[in-house]
Parts: C-alpha cells; sequence; structure tokens
C-alpha cells in the first residue's frame, strides 16, 4: 500500500517546491516526514520526481507479472495448487475419460471368468450362473483392464478425480496437494493414495466417485460413521476392499443374471458396490469397531456367493433407496457402545476425529 501512494506523495513535493515560500525547507521536509517512512531519496527538482515516478510505476508493472506467472505456475502443478478450486470431478466424466485410454495394453494380464473343466464345467453348465451375453464382453474386459490400470502421477484427469474425491467427503472449497497427510483423513493408509490401489486400480476410484457423487446420502453416512472416535474405519480402504468383492463376484459368473438383464456391465457392478457399502453400514452401526472388520468383510462376501445371492443383494438396496424417506432418517440410532450408560446415539451426536489406529488400519488392507 505505501508503494501505491508514493506518486501522489511525490506530486506532493512537487507543489511543494513550485511555492518559494517552502522551497528552502523542501530537503529538510522530505528528510523528515518521508525519506524515514519510505526508505527513498526526495527529488530536488520536478525531473527527478518524474523519474522516481517512471521508476515506482515500472516496479508496479514488474510485480503484477511475477504474480501472474506464479499463479500460472500453481494451475500447472497440483503441488502447488493448494490456494486454487478445481471443478469438481462428474461420475460421467470420469468414466468417458477412462473409455478415451487404450486399455488394451492391460488385456494379457487379467482374468474375466474362471476356467473349469471335467465334471466341474458339466456342473457349472447344469446348475451354475447362466452365461454373459456376447455384447457384453468388451465392457466386461474393460473393466477388468481399469483394474490392472494404475494411477497416472503424468495425468492430470487422474488428480482431478482423485481430488473430486477428497472435497466431496470434507467439504472444502480449494483443492488439496497430491501428497500428504490429509489423505489419511479420507481413509487412505499413507500420504499417497496410489499405493492403496495396486489390487483393484483405477476401477476403485471410479467406484468410490460413484458413491460419492451419485450416491451421496449413502456416502457421507458411512464417512460420518468412519470419524466416529469409537467405530471409526479406514474410509477408502474399506470402499477398495468392497469394490474387489463386486470384481470377484464379476469374474465368478454371479452377476452375469444382472448383467444380460440389463445389458451392461459397470451399472451392474456399481449397483453392487452401492449394497455393499449399505450392508457394511448397517452391519457397523450396530456397534462393530475396527477389531471387527476381518468378520464384517467375510459377511459381505458371503452376500455375493451365488446369482439369486446378488440379484437379492442389489434387490435390497434399489427396495431401501426407493422408501419415501429413505432408510438414512434423520435420528437414525448407531450404537456406539452397548455398555455406556448414555445408552445409544443419533447420526447427529457423532464425535469426528480424524486419529487413526495405525496398528489395526492393516487389517482391512487390500489383499
Amino acid at each position: 500500500n505505501a508503494n501505491k501512494n508514493i506518486p501522489d506523495k511525490v506530486s506532493g513535493i512537487n507543489n511543494i517546491s513550485r511555492d518559494s515560500s517552502v522551497t528552502n525547507d523542501l530537503n529538510s521536509l522530505c528528510s523528515k516526514s518521508l525519506i524515514n517512512d519510505m526508505n527513498i531519496t526526495a527529488p530536488v527538482n520536478q525531473v527527478e520526481a518524474v523519474e522516481t515516478s517512471q521508476n515506482i510505476a515500472t516496479e508496479w508493472d514488474g510485480l503484477e507479472r511475477q504474480i501472474f506467472t506464479n499463479e500460472h505456475a500453481a494451475q500447472s502443478s497440483p503441488e502447488s495448487a493448494m490456494l486454487l478450486s478445481t471443478p469438481l470431478f462428474s461420475y460421467q466424466d470420469a468414466l468417458h475419460h477412462f473409455k478415451s485410454i487404450d486399455l488394451s495394453i492391460y488385456e494379457s494380464d487379467i482374468t474375466t471368468s474362471i476356467h473349469v473343466t471335467g465334471i466341474a464345467k458339466f456342473l457349472s453348465q447344469l446348475c451354475g450362473p447362466p452365461r454373459l451375453k456376447s455384447q457384453l464382453k468388451s465392457e466386461k474386459t474393460f473393466v477388468f483392464c481399469l483394474a490392472r490400470c494404475q494411477f497416472d502421477n503424468d495425468d492430470p484427469k487422474d488428480f482431478q478425480l482423485l481430488m473430486t474425491i477428497y472435497k466431496s467427503l470434507t467439504g472444502t472449497q480449494l483443492d488439496c496437494s497430491r501428497f500428504g497427510s490429509h489423505w489419511q483423513d479420507i481413509g487412505f493408509q499413507g500420504n499417497d493414495p496410489a499405493t492403496d490401489l495396486r489390487g483393484t486400480g483405477m476401477l476403485s476410484l471410479l467406484t468410490i466417485l460413484y458413491l460419492v457423487r451419485e450416491q451421496k446420502s449413502l456416502a457421507q453416512k458411512l464417512y460420518q460413521l468412519s470419524q466416529n472416535e469409537t467405530q471409526n474405519f479406514p474410509f477408502c480402504v474399506l470402499l477398495i476392499n468392497l469394490t474387489k468383492i463386486a470384481l470377484v463376484a464379476l469374474r465368478n459368473g454371479y452377476l452375469n443374471k444382472e448383467c444380460n438383464k440389463r445389458l451392461a456391465i459397470l451399472p451392474i457392478m456399481c449397483d453392487v458396490f452401492s449394497a455393499l457399502t449399505y450392508e457394511h453400514y448397517k452391519l457397523w452401526k450396530t456397534g462393530k469397531t475396527i477389531r471387527d472388520s476381518g468378520f464384517v468383510l467375510k459377511r459381505l462376501e458371503e452376500k455375493t456367493k451365488s446369482s439369486s445371492q446378488c440379484s437379492e443383494l442389489i434387490s435390497n438396496y434399489k427396495k431401501y433407496c426407493n422408501e419415501k424417506d429413505g432408510v438414512f432418517e434423520k435420528g437414525d440410532i448407531v450404537f456406539l457402545n452397548v455398555c455406556k450408560k448414555d445408552g445409544p446415539k443419533t447420526l447427529e451426536n457423532y464425535g469426528s476425529t480424524t486419529k487413526k489406529k495405525s496398528s489395526l488400519v492393516d487389517k482391512y488392507a487390500t489383499r
């Protein structure tokens, strides 16, 4: 602000210098009231004043150019984008992005179905899941290739997707850095979320994005529960595991019936994933803690062991979604600790914490 006022003060000095009554006091005035405050050499005539004003304008132009350069650099570098606000990535935008990438390089590394021979093959044809329609095989291949595709630090869309998940859950408007402990706040195990994606790759981020953008009520309730001091669990690591359970069900053919009915693969995957997320929420809110994580995951796996079970899982979830007020009503009871004297609490009374029990988080690590 002081620099912006310099031209006005210099102009004032010129007026003083034109008045013969104060000309003799000019140097004294500048040294006492202006030079000490602004640390510049006072001009002794109009020519020097104009030169000083021009120099100041030049310095300001240079400063503005430097500010613009710094802002441009922040936009091109995620690590320095802390004060920017990148638009959120929609699920459809992310899906379009992944479909525009050549994923054929992963086809030699994937197994889209279980191959059986002999009596097992005969029994599978007799009473096993129906065969997948031929027009759906390419989409099934796409899903498994996406599960093999890993996070690309050179692709800004990958980081935008990851950042959308963080901002949707935390409610922040500002961008976050690529690395840092803030990722643990939404349930990743370390400072780099990409290390948790090895098992199911970018498919995990796509299903998580689907949850936080398309199933917002369920996502927020589950995230709120994951932050509870008593019942906390690693939110994103859990969802990665649920993505894997749904992927295994697809490989085993247990989703073929639903996929054939709707002539789609990924929407059915997302339905099963969301249904598993809801089942986890129901089970966890009865008082489960991180020590029960292995038991809970086992229970969820058992719900996807046949075509009929998967169909029932999806059907039940659709019923809950179609209820008038939804199953997630205000005041939904959560038993944080049945031994507490004050009894069960509601979702509105949740405490929130970002503390993580690192020794127990490993139980939820992707196998």
